[in-house]
């Protein structure tokens, strides 16, 4: 796939060099210009090519161009701010190659899914928590290098082992993961770190409701944040990866079979109910091995391990475990946690904040394989990180994942993770969910395999006072906060399956301040829906990518800045390669930049019908801000396919290719 986007790339090029044979301001056949450009021979020439080119001196729209890509990178280089990810200045600096940039970040080469002659495909858990790690490392300032494994593999595998040997191992590797968290925080001191853990979750409160954080707790969360060893913390969860290989995984079910059941002390653990294996005080906490049966987890635990059932998880849930004192002390007892839950249809219900495969402080990961599960959390949760990373991994079943804010694969500074890997799973929740990047984080949403509904933003009213509109701020997003810290890089990827995604403001692929955000989606017919600023977006140097491969397509955008908009120093597109689909959309869309913005939309083979007023479709806006900083803007439409294409703007049709303004540029093959 990823040959197709850099194909892309080759037509954005092409349409820059047929400007130069047309030149500016005039109206002309497509089809003429391109049996101009088959007379040379030669090949299509790469942006930097062009960048030397003599031709470039005689060329408006390719001096234009180098004009706002150096005012892009200029400024993307110029930045105090902290955190400013280089993935980032990446993407400013080279606005053409972000439909490559993207399908680079999302597209690893995915060993830890197993293919079979069947078509199905079984996750690795291992494999999968390693890539994570990898894959982080490569854009978190860790200075790490996972292409050969830093720690050894859990013990020598046997082919069976006691559950008192395995807790023992168990035990081993979460207290060598404890170890790196706290040496991860080594830089924070004691007074430092008490207080933080107080003012995270008002901060967070602040954060979520005005989408910034207040002068002085952005101050003192900065200065610390820059003394994390974000190293230490990926070597964290490679160590904890270690006990989800599948020969490791194997044990614990073997000798859960030939275990006996114990009794449980309900004076000293009264939150447990059910069969149990073990239950075992350890220095890194409490740990609990559930029988086969329906357990009740009502006791805060370091590890679960769950053999089947239809249970109820109503603790930390895999979060690390903290607690508030009489005197608002705040302290974390045991930073590491995790769960292994075989089968059955489970239930995770708990709204404290920061619980549920949540990394708050420390690490925290969730692993359940088999069942129609349902997730209910709170602020940061289901797969979420703050100063820690989260991972939730669901292999199998039709899930529900419902949390308010910060959840779903959301992270500030560390990375979070929610893998779905089969199943028709609804995802839902109030704002910053489902892919999002702040500040120095990684967060992604993985859905392998199923019909999905992705659904976001019901809680605040939009920041711009629109009546019925909310601020989502999800689907992929990387955010920052103005003035005090560059975004981060957040994620949505689904790999197959007809999905819905339902989001309002800054949303589906947006950037926002120094941050990116992308949207990918392999195969399906899919319909988006949203409203300012979404479908591939990104405002005030950030830059925003929606890319879906396959499928006949429905995209809605209520107002405007959407489907491939850029504004302030950004650079933003929606690619959708191939399929019969359609756009409706507002002003500032459909491939249109303003206040130094490039926006770029392109649409490959297919039929497509385009509901937009004039001032999209390849517009340059405005230039009021910095006084132009002596660039103008790039608005791209180009629809490259065969199809019949249907516009509702009078002077846009098939066959058609367009320069107006300063600049924007339609092309419709």
């Amino acid at each position: 796939m990823c040959h197709y986007v850099k194909k892309t790339c080759k037509y954005v090029v092409a349409v820059i060099l047929l400007a130069l044979m047309s030149g500016a301001w005039t109206q002309v056949s497509a089809s003429a210009l391109f049996e101009t450009v088959a007379q040379d021979p030669r090949p299509i020439q790469t942006v930097r090519d062009i960048a030397s080119s003599p031709l470039e001196r005689i060329s408006p729209v390719v001096m234009a161009y180098h004009r706002l890509k150096a005012v892009l990178t200029a400024h993307a280089n110029s930045e105090k701010i902290p955190f400013i990810l280089p993935v980032i200045t990446h993407a400013l600096s080279n606005p053409l190659a972000l439909p490559t940039l993207v399908c680079q970040l999302t597209d690893p080469t995915y060993d830890f899914i197993l293919h079979h002659g069947t078509g199905n495909r079984v996750p690795n858990p291992n494999r999968l928590l390693q890539a994570f790690a990898s894959r982080a490392a490569k854009v978190l300032p860790s200075q790490l290098d996972f292409e050969d494994p830093i720690i050894a593999s859990f013990g020598e595998t046997k082919k069976t082992m006691s559950i008192e040997t395995l807790t023992n191992g168990m035990a081993a590797q979460i207290a060598t993961a404890c170890r790196l968290v706290d040496e991860a925080f080594s830089g924070i001191s004691l007074e430092e770190k008490t207080r933080l853990l107080k003012l995270v979750p008002h901060a967070m409160n602040e954060f979520f409701e005005n989408g910034n954080l207040s002068d002085r707790d952005a101050f003192y969360i900065m200065a610390s944040a820059k003394r994390i060893h974000m190293a230490n913390l990926l070597k964290g969860v490679y160590e904890l990866s270690n006990l989800f290989s599948n020969d490791f995984l194997a044990l614990i079910r073997q000798a859960g079979l030939t275990a006996p059941e114990i009794p449980v002390d309900h004076i000293k653990y009264p939150g447990l109910r059910g069969r149990f294996l073990m239950i075992r005080e350890t220095p890194a906490g409490l740990m609990l091995i559930g029988g086969p049966g329906p357990n009740v987890y009502g006791t805060n635990a370091s590890l679960i391990v769950d053999l089947g059932g239809d249970d109820l998880y109503m603790n930390n849930a895999g979060a690390p475990i903290y607690e508030l004192g009489e005197r608002g002390e705040f302290k974390i007892y045991h930073p590491v946690a995790m769960v292994v839950d075989f089968e059955g249809d489970d239930r995770y219900l708990n709204r404290r904040f920061a619980a549920i495969a949540s990394g708050f402080f420390g690490l925290g990961v969730i692993l359940d394989m088999e069942g129609n599960d349902f997730y209910d959390g709170g602020q940061l949760s289901l797969g979420a990180a703050f100063f820690g990373m989260g991972c939730l991994m669901d292999l199998a079943g039709n899930d529900t994942y419902v949390s308010s804010e910060g959840g779903q694969g959301t992270a500030l500074f560390g990375a979070a993770l929610l893998f779905d890997g089969q199943g028709d799973d609804l995802y839902q929740g109030a704002e910053y969910v489902q892919g999002v990047g702040g500040p120095m984080g990684f967060g992604e949403l993985f859905d392998a395999r199923g019909n999905d509904h992705y659904r976001a933003g019901w809680k605040y009213g939009s920041s711009y006072g629109t009546k019925g509109i909310y601020q989502g701020c999800s689907q992929g997003v990387g955010w920052g906060f103005r003035r005090h810290a560059a975004g981060g890089i957040g994620i949505v990827h689904d790999s197959a399956g007809d999905d819905v995604y339902e989001a309002d403001n800054f949303s589906q692929g947006t950037g926002y301040y120094l941050g990116l955000g992308a949207l990918r989606d392999d195969t399906g017919h899919d319909v988006y829906r949203g409203s300012r600023y979404c479908q591939g977006s990104a405002a005030h140097q950030a830059a925003g990518v929606l890319l879906d491969f396959d499928g006949d397509d429905a995209y809605s955008g209520k107002i405007a800045a959407n489907q491939g908009a850029a504004w302030d120093l950004s650079a933003a597109c929606l690619v959708d390669y191939a399929g019969d689909d359609s756009y409706k959309a507002d002003d500032l869309s459909l491939g249109a930049g303003a206040q130094n913005g490039m926006g770029m939309f392109f649409d490959g083979n297919g039929s497509d019908r385009y509901d937009s007023p004039k001032r999209s479709l390849g517009f340059s806006g405005d230039l009021s801000y910095g006084g132009g900083r002596n660039a103008g803007n790039m608005g791209i439409f180009l629809d490259m396919g065969n199809g019949r294409d249907f516009f509702t703007v009078e002077d846009r049709k098939n066959g058609l290719f367009l320069i107006q303004g300063n600049l924007g540029i339609f092309l419709d093959e």
